[in-house]
């Protein structure tokens, strides 16, 4: 039996040990020791890019242009089995910035950034599956730490999301999944104060299979979070329930709606409980060449600063081509309206970007360019704001395939 003990700690040097000593005592614990044959594929690479903004802090007023330049390398591995997979993926990367305002150093900017993604499962038993899951990230990008972020400070953070589950298959008509997942969130020497989160979250998810292409889905999850820094920060806990269905329409394109309630508590006694709908509509599509996705989705946010808590609907849409053998033609972009629950405040935000890349070196390498734009609205004075992107990047990527028989 494989065991793992974690670390405790919330530093992220300590986060980002104990999900690569995860990886490695997985990839013992995963790999079928009497498997006739293991592949292996691994994906080293490099990337190099450089970014222009002429609103880095997206403010109202002060617009401050700035570049960066950031100079990385990353790793991917896969392992699969007849009985088990694991994915790792890794990337570290240096981000060196330069700005054209006298009074401004930009230079207190620079950080090394990461990204780390592990999903692992293996099937010990004819019905059961045993998994872990987990993402990693050290950022100044404000909107990854929550799916309807509307925050726009460029500080420093990081966010660890990691969680074992359970796969139980239920004859043929269905399966039972049950997880947890642990999140903790921490800033590095922000300017102002900022909250740290804690969540714990339980998720049971109920599959009824109505044939091979029809499936629906019974998603409840309750959660914890707490916060740390901001004495004005309410800890609360959510209970959300979702019917989901889920349809396959041909093997390149299928598509899911689902709908539920999610109740939220504060612990205190002065904030008012939330209480709303939630649903989504989603929409995949991938062929050899081209590469479709959409979703339409109503929530409330859950990671906030100075309980900041809103409804939001939110349309993202992602387009991909490849033509003529070597170009990559994408266009992406994502609208969201944003109705804020303890203040009269209303933002809609709209976000684009378009880009293409040249294939070369036996398709190793890839040249690119991307313009993006992003513009947000309110009916509160200090919160609009513009911005444009435009930004280069070089990719390489060797994939080094390998099958070990045993």
């Amino acid at each position: 039996m494989c065991r793992i003990r974690w670390f405790t700690g919330h530093s992220a040097g300590t986060e980002i040990a104990r999900v690569f000593l995860a990886a490695l005592m997985l990839s013992f614990c995963t790999v079928d020791r009497v498997a006739a044959q293991v592949h292996v594929n691994v994906t080293p690479r490099v990337l190099v890019d450089s970014q222009y903004t002429d609103n880095f802090f997206r403010s109202a007023k002060d617009e401050i242009p700035v570049w960066y330049t950031q100079a990385g390398a990353g790793l991917g591995l896969e392992a699969v089995t007849d009985r088990s997979k694991l994915n790792f993926s890794y990337d570290i990367g240096h981000y060196f910035y330069q700005d054209s305002e006298k009074d401004f150093d930009s230079n207190k900017l620079d950080y090394t950034g990461h990204n780390l993604n592990l999903a692992a499962e293996t099937k010990q038993f004819s019905r059961l599956v045993f998994g872990l899951e987990d993402t990693f990230f050290l950022t100044r990008e404000p909107s990854s730490a929550d799916a309807f972020s509307n925050a726009v400070d460029p500080e420093k953070y990081w966010r660890n999301r990691m969680g074992p589950f359970l796969l139980y298959d239920i004859s043929e008509k269905g399966q039972v999944r049950l997880g947890y997942r642990n999140e903790a969130l921490r800033y590095l020497d922000p300017k102002l104060p900022k909250a740290d989160s804690d969540e714990n979250r339980g998720l049971l998810t109920l599959t009824y299979h109505l044939n091979d292409t029809n499936h629906l889905d019974l998603a409840t999850q309750y959660w914890e979070r707490t916060y740390s820094g901001l004495s004005t920060q309410s800890d609360y806990t959510s209970l959300q329930t979702e019917l989901i269905y889920r349809h396959e329409f041909n093997t390149y394109f299928s598509g899911e709606v689902g709908g539920g309630y999610q109740s939220r508590e504060f612990d205190e006694g002065d904030i008012d409980s939330i209480g709303s709908p939630v649903f989504h509509i989603g929409a995949q599509g991938k062929s050899d060449r081209t590469r479709l996705e959409g979703t339409l989705a109503y929530n409330v946010n859950d990671f906030a600063q100075g309980n900041e808590y809103f409804k939001a609907i939110r349309a993202d849409l992602f387009f991909q081509r490849l033509f003529l053998e070597r170009f990559r033609f994408y266009l992406g972009g994502y609208y969201q309206y944003s109705d804020y629950e303890f203040t009269p405040r209303r933002d809609d935000v709209w976000d684009a970007s378009i880009g293409l890349g040249y294939r070369f070196f036996h398709e190793r390498l890839e040249l690119g360019v991307e313009y993006g734009h992003s513009d947000r609205n309110s009916n509160e004075s200090g919160f609009d704001y513009t911005d444009n992107r435009l930004l280069g990047r070089l990719n390489l990527a060797f994939e080094l395939n390998r099958e070990t028989e045993r």
